[in-house]
């Protein structure tokens, strides 16, 4: 296959050179588009990054709405993969403006799809439930709908579900997919369920259930060669050690999970092991270690414009300096915190940063009534 790659590469690009020298415009920006294609197919993500890129500008050049909307969808979704969940966000909003004005369904639907996504890693769990039941609503309308693609948003509106604490109800959806992805022998998405299964059965509570099935999951990804997703199974298996109380296990597998994900070169997957590492250290009361590594997980979130990351690290930080009696740090890093999570509409962990505040206050005697 790889070889096919190779001389499909080679052909689009010579046509891509001829058209650019006979100056046919349009020709050589969908050369472009199969060139990215190619490359996204490879894995090749920064090559399909910076082809769509090019691509995107070349069609608003011609002022071919159509091929801007096209480029536009796809590079959201790239750049989703490679975990830049703020900048995909802001690529597939303008990609949706853009196949309002065309009126094309099938990819006005995708686009929507990977919106929910999208919203689901930021934790803006309501817009991403919008945006799903958009998407599946508009895939049962349009005569080519994809099974597969409904399946998906079965999928994620049930991970949304089980996030706003609907267990039962997102067990069924989930359920339902499972049962769509084997009739169309979509062995990833039956993964990604069993996946979303014991993260359900995590936050009901029931760790060694979810150890159990997030244990079955990683297995059917081992077997299907998708590395990304088994560094996220073991890093959820070191969520539901510490649950279970074994921090030393829980660092073990945050450990593994971030060297896997340092070998893929996903930043922002780094970022989540480094942070769940520094709240464990922390737990067993390894302050400076702990700093050290949620200032590192800090320092991603803050580069990839990801607010609910960079508030958790802070309030993670606030309330280390409220351990080592370093007050006014605890206060500079609380506040920061609790003005992120307001600006987010966040209130459950709003309302822990200000009770961390308010401990720190009250250590500071600064408690009025």
């Amino acid at each position: 296959m790889l070889g096919d790659n190779t001389k499909a590469k080679e052909t689009f690009s010579d046509i891509r050179t001829q058209f650019i020298e006979i100056e046919y415009k349009l020709g050589a920006a969908q050369c472009l588009l199969v060139l990215g294609d190619i490359s996204r197919v490879e894995l090749n993500l920064t090559e399909a990054e910076q082809m769509f890129h090019q691509a995107k500008t070349e069609f608003q050049q011609i002022d071919d709405k159509m091929g801007v909307s096209q480029s536009l969808n796809i590079l959201g979704d790239i750049t989703y993969r490679m975990g830049k969940y703020t900048e995909a966000e802001k690529i597939l909003k303008e990609a949706y403006i853009y196949l309002q004005e065309v009126g094309e369904k099938l990819t006005t639907a995708q686009c929507l799809q990977c919106l929910g996504e999208v919203q689901w890693k930021l934790q803006n769990y309501s817009e991403a439930q919008k945006y799903l039941n958009d998407a599946r609503s508009i895939f049962l309308e349009i005569e080519q709908k994809s099974d597969a693609a409904i399946s998906m948003c079965l999928k994620t509106l049930g991970r949304d579900q089980a996030a706003l604490g609907n267990f039962s109800d997102a067990e069924s959806t989930i359920k339902e997919a499972v049962t769509q992805f084997q009739a169309i022998d979509e062995k990833n998405g039956v993964a990604e369920c069993i996946y979303i299964l014991g993260d359900i059965s995590r936050m009901s509570g029931n760790g060694l259930e979810a150890k159990k099935t997030v244990s079955e999951a990683m297995t059917l990804f081992q077997n299907l060669g998708n590395e990304n997703e088994v560094a996220r199974c073991i890093r959820n298996l070191g969520n539901i050690e510490q649950m279970l109380g074994n921090h030393d296990t829980a660092k073990e597998r945050f450990f593994d999970s971030k060297e896997k994900f340092q070998k893929l070169n996903n930043k922002f997957e780094v970022a989540q092991c480094s942070h769940s590492l520094g709240n464990t250290e922390r737990v067993l009361g390894n302050y400076s270690i702990a700093t050290a590594l949620l200032e590192e997980a800090l320092d991603i979130f803050e580069k990839e414009s990801y607010i609910m990351g960079t508030a958790q690290c802070l309030m993670s930080l606030g309330d280390i300096h409220c351990q080592c009696g370093d007050y006014i740090k605890a206060e500079e890093a609380l506040v920061k915190a609790s003005k992120d999570f307001q600006d987010l509409g966040s209130k459950l962990p709003l309302a822990e940063c200000l009770l961390s505040l308010g401990n720190v206050a009250l250590k500071q005697e600064k408690w009025t009534e």
